[in-house]
């Protein structure tokens, strides 16, 4: 079993995994593998998007994969794209993930953007709180980089490859993100529109472990 990391894949949810980290276990559409999904166990019984984040311990990923049994990955949304309704997979490089982090008068920083989003590994997300202005991209301690519109922050996403880092790109309201995923799509990738987690006491585990022989 080839691990998978960065694809985007339909999940059937089967049950639950580890309820105190909500991961939940299912099964991959296209191949039948099963797949451990962080941020899964809401929607047991349901087809949902994954972002799969498959790497086993230690040098080369690709090496002794005959000791890898499951996929794992991330929770997206419960929302399949009606362009994924018949290949029911995309690979890392043909999407941008987008959401709408409400704006409140101040910059977050990256750990509350994972509060409410958490496609995989997150390095930075390019942020635009208002509708005709500009954006600074989001990191882990404050925003440190002027983002000038929409296009400029889809280049600097595409520059980065979706295989190992989730390419996310937020605004501050719902009146804003039509007009980004018109410019994501005239990119020729698709948009995908992430769901908001729901909100917890504590700050969740965001490791899955993969399930190794």
């Amino acid at each position: 079993m080839i691990p998978l990391q960065g694809t985007l894949e339909v999940v059937l949810l089967k049950g639950t995994y580890r309820p105190e980290t909500a991961t939940g276990y299912g099964i991959i559409e296209r191949n039948g593998q099963t797949i451990y999904v962080a941020n899964g166990t809401l929607f047991l019984g349901q087809e949902i998007l994954v972002r799969t984040d498959t790497l086993l311990k230690g040098g080369d990923p690709f090496k002794d994969i005959p000791t890898l049994t499951a996929q794992t990955g991330y929770f997206v949304t419960s929302e399949i794209p009606q362009e994924m309704k018949d290949g029911l997979y995309l690979p890392p490089d043909k999407y941008i993930f987008t959401g709408i982090l409400p704006w409140n008068g101040n910059w977050p920083v990256l750990k509350k953007v994972k509060r409410r989003f958490r496609p995989g590994d997150m390095i930075s997300a390019p942020y635009f709180p208002n509708a005709g202005q500009g954006g600074m991209l989001i990191r882990s301690e404050e925003p440190d980089t002027h983002v000038k519109n929409y296009q400029e922050a889809i280049k600097h996403r595409l520059r980065m490859g979706g295989r190992r880092h989730a390419r996310v790109i937020l605004v501050g309201s719902a009146a804003q993100i039509s007009e980004l995923e018109f410019i994501i799509r005239n990119n020729e990738v698709l948009p995908v529109r992430m769901e908001p987690l729901p909100p917890k006491k504590a700050e969740p585990i965001v490791a899955v472990a993969t399930s190794l022989n």
